[in-house]
């Protein structure tokens, strides 16, 4: 059985299921400090969690960062829906090829996709 295993929510988050352990190392690790930050009434300590604790849900798009930390652990990672173990990139070619695609207009008048990298 695997340490880490994780499963789909939605287009936007994922969550992961583990042992309470690994979950308290995974929210340390994942916990962002902003440096000069305004302390709202001594309610907020200046720290961003990425990671949902009680629902245990992080962003999708951490799932490289997740997958290099339990490698440097060694801990062993399985997905529920393989979509998500292969964190396909986008390239700028397949943007170019859905734009072309497109058949967009305003107001009846064709608009033509440019290309804003140069």
């Amino acid at each position: 059985m695997s340490n880490i295993i994780i499963h789909p929510v939605n287009e936007t988050y994922i969550r992961i299921e583990c042992y309470d352990s690994i979950a308290g190392d995974l929210h340390s690790y994942f916990t962002i400090s902003i440096p000069n930050a305004q302390y709202l009434r001594k309610k907020w300590n200046g720290k961003v969690r990425l990671l949902d604790k009680r629902r245990m849900q992080i962003y999708r798009g951490l799932i490289p960062y997740i997958k290099d930390w339990t490698k440097d652990r060694n801990l062993s990672i399985s997905f529920s829906d393989p979509s998500l173990e292969s964190g396909k990139n986008i390239t700028s070619d397949d943007i170019q090829k859905i734009a072309k695609s497109l058949v967009l207009h305003n107001n009846g008048n064709p608009i033509q996709p440019t290309n804003t990298n140069h």
